[in-house]
């Protein structure tokens, strides 16, 4: 009879105020909201956010293993940096992913496409890799799949953060979810793309893949946005004004 009540209760809320109660009704999310919910929005606050009224960005840096934490008020154009976190292991090289079991971290845009709470790594967010430029780049028959931001500290071509900082994250994400945010984007560069450092990939073979990234990395660097692009036909970005 509870469980009715609360399936009650929560199909009778807006459908974006659904998801915060949806996750909460998975364990681990419940605890981690207990244990870091309340600390969480005190942070936010102090910083000038209120957690009902966030939206979210995320951008990684594989050479650095750093991932950034960006965020605003819905009704703000702009993001600003809140929170740097250390990811704490890597696999493979710099450079995009092409194919499954090639260890690779995936390079360039995109958005957070599943929340896992019950994930083999604690709690997971998904990232929409394959995208169109990720199709275009390689002629392999399985790209691959299942690019998580997780827990722990162990893996094959993900962003793990360890548990105890993917719990603020992931509840970071459920609020922007649930605040209506639909698309969390999540950018992967290989490094910080500055003309100096660039310059010293110009024999590698991703070095054209990058110059075509380096266009959205200085853009975020300037005016932290969500990117609209495209590709050309070899998988390059083309990032739209």
């Amino acid at each position: 009879m509870k469980t009715l009540i609360a399936l009650l209760m929560i199909s009778q809320m807006p459908v974006q105020a659904q998801f915060l109660a949806q996750q909460l009704r998975f364990e681990r999310v419940k605890k981690a909201q207990e244990k870091t919910g309340k600390s969480l929005a005190d942070q936010l606050k102090k910083s000038g956010y209120s957690i009902d009224n966030l939206h979210l960005m995320l951008v990684a840096y594989k050479e650095e293993q750093q991932l950034d934490v960006y965020l605003k008020a819905k009704s703000e154009k702009q993001f600003s940096l809140w929170k740097s976190l250390p990811v704490c292991a890597s696999s493979g090289d710099l450079g995009p992913k092409y194919q499954q079991g090639d260890l690779q971290v995936p390079e360039g845009c995109y958005w957070i496409d599943r929340f896992n709470p019950s994930s083999l790594y604690h709690l997971s967010l998904g990232l929409n890799y394959p995208n169109a430029a990720d199709r275009k780049r390689s002629s392999a028959e399985d790209l691959g799949g299942d690019i998580f931001i997780h827990g722990k500290c162990v893996t094959i071509g993900c962003l793990p953060l360890t548990d105890q900082l993917i719990e603020p994250l992931y509840l970071l994400a459920v609020h922007a979810r649930n605040n209506g945010q639909n698309q969390i984007p999540v950018y992967v560069f290989p490094f910080e793309l500055s003309e100096a450092r660039l310059a010293k990939e110009k024999q590698n073979k991703h070095y054209q893949f990058w110059k075509s990234l380096q266009v959205g990395y200085q853009r975020i660097v300037a005016k932290p946005k969500a990117l609209k692009w495209k590709t050309d036909a070899r998988g390059n970005y083309i990032f739209e004004p």
